[in-house]
């Protein structure tokens, strides 16, 4: 049997490093058009990106994510010839879908421009970027397919290359004096360098699995990517209500800087849920194929680790950017953006709930359980639209931080709730609760530290890590929440050879 905590542990250290400097790069972009962009143009931007991401799933109904489920599944059946299939019907449906929706955003421009986002500038980004997403919705195709196959190397390397692309072609646009319609026209030539250099490789003939089948007619097979597409497309809808809905709603209750202000703060959690979501992306067709052979004992083990130990990670880096706020966005963004520090520490805390979420998200999805995942989704992202509609017109951002909070709480709630029915886990309230107390102790040495210490950021920032992060560490122990013993076991079964029956 294969030794799924080494295969796990490799994965996940292939995704999160990739993803990690992916999303270091983003940010380095993003800060790139902040301090080269008027506040106005930072926010159009980034709220035409919003609205354009509000369809993506739509345009493939889901037949793209349904791919990380079916893959391992058909592997695990040896039902190679329906991978193929699969990508197929896949690829078929996007050309079809996007080829509708881009006719539709060239014919409503202006309309948008003038009535949505209240800006002329708006009519050619928009239909530079659409065209822009409609070949990135291709490489995302093979992005899912890599991950389904569980090569997570070429699943991972994606969003790396695309962001060294689009921070190339970005500065070579903004170096020529070219604006905002520069960046977008970097977008469009970034996708498609990165889908030409990702096709080839994901279909080459090495993986057999994709280049030796050859396709077939397999109306069951339709039915069952349609079936599973439809939970996809709704799962979507509710993570859009979540993810886009702060901005939309910014965008049409509040202005533009607000809007490009909020786009500064949010992806800063964005960057703490790389982590947490590099695990669900790995852990996702790892549960797939322990749930479809039946080894349902590695798989509850597999869990209780994840969660103890995603909670033992994400609390103190929480917690720093919780006190760190205001310097971060004065470092990053400047002046201007200081004010979305009370946002960025409610959207601190929101994380931690969302990082759990995305586990269960990932057990839900991998036991061929869409529905109850996308049931959990829609309704926190109706939720977060019935606080945004009440928080947004009063308190701006930091309306629409609390509301996305409250509804990533609910969210993980309910999803532990519905896996301990199911007999999938027990809760380690316990250990949480320990976990818990350690990270308030952790955020009572940094505040304090932070208060006391009045060197400069850049060696005050560094010094407080290491004071604060080796008491951490060393109560991680003394706590029991981490044992020696356990650790020396989780090397042992990641660096052996071979295979192992229990892993």
């Amino acid at each position: 049997m294969t030794n799924y905590a080494k295969k796990a542990f490799r994965n996940i250290a292939i995704v999160y490093t990739f993803s990690l400097f992916a999303a270091a790069l983003g940010y380095l972009v993003r800060i790139y058009f902040a301090r080269n962009l008027a506040t106005d143009e930072f926010g159009l931007f980034y709220a035409i990106v919003a609205f354009l991401g509000l369809f993506s799933m739509f345009k493939s109904m889901g037949f793209d994510r349904a791919l990380i489920y079916f893959i391992p599944k058909f592997i695990a059946e040896s039902s190679y010839q329906k991978i193929k299939d699969s990508v197929i019907y896949s690829g078929t449906v996007l050309l079809v879908t996007n080829g509708v929706f881009l006719t539709l955003i060239f014919a409503f421009r202006n309309f948008l421009a003038e009535h949505f986002f209240n800006n002329s500038q708006a009519t050619y980004v928009l239909m530079i970027l659409a065209v822009s997403f409609f070949i990135d919705h291709f490489v995302v195709l093979v992005k899912y397919t890599a991950q389904g196959l569980q090569r997570m190397g070429i699943f991972s390397g994606i969003d790396l290359v695309r962001m060294i692309l689009i921070a190339i072609a970005s500065f070579v646009a903004l170096s020529l004096g070219h604006g905002l319609l520069g960046i977008s026209i970097a977008y469009v030539a970034a996708h498609l360098i990165l889908f030409a250099i990702f096709y080839p490789i994901i279909f080459r003939k090495k993986l057999n699995l994709l280049a030796e089948n050859q396709f077939s007619w397999n109306k069951a097979l339709l039915n069952e990517l349609f079936s599973f597409g439809k939970h996809m497309i709704l799962l979507y809808l509710g993570g859009i209500l979540i993810g886009y809905s702060d901005t939309l709603m910014l965008t049409y209750f509040r202005s533009l800087e607000e809007v490009g202000v909020y786009s500064a703060v949010y992806p800063f959690m964005i960057m703490l849920w790389y982590f947490p979501s590099s695990i669900a992306n790995v852990f996702l067709p790892i549960t797939s194929e322990l749930w479809n052979k039946k080894l349902i004992g590695p798989l509850q083990k597999g869990m209780k680790l994840l969660y103890r130990y995603t909670l033992i990670i994400i609390l103190p880096a929480s917690s720093l950017l919780f006190v760190f706020a205001k310097d971060i966005l004065l470092i990053f963004y400047g002046a201007d953006y200081v004010v979305g520090s009370p946002a960025l520490k409610i959207l601190a805390i929101a994380i931690i709930f969302y990082s759990v979420h995305l586990i269960n998200s990932s057990v839900f999805t991998g036991i061929g359980s869409p529905q109850t995942h996308t049931r959990i989704v829609i309704a926190g992202g109706l939720l977060n639209i019935v606080l945004n509609y009440f928080l947004i017109p009063v308190y701006g951002i930091v309306g629409a931080a609390i509301g996305t909070a409250v509804a990533y709480f609910v969210m993980n709630s309910v999803g532990i709730i519905l896996l301990k029915k199911r007999n999938l886990m027990t809760p380690p309230y316990w250990e949480w609760f320990k976990t818990l107390l350690l990270t308030l102790l952790f955020l009572g040495v940094t505040s304090y530290l932070n208060w006391n210490i009045t060197l400069g950021l850049f060696i005050k920032i560094p010094l407080i890590l290491v004071v604060s992060g080796s008491a951490y560490v060393l109560f991680l122990f003394l706590l029991k929440l981490v044992s020696v013993n356990e650790v020396k076991d989780l090397i042992s079964r990641i660096t052996s050879r071979g295979k192992s029956d229990k892993n």
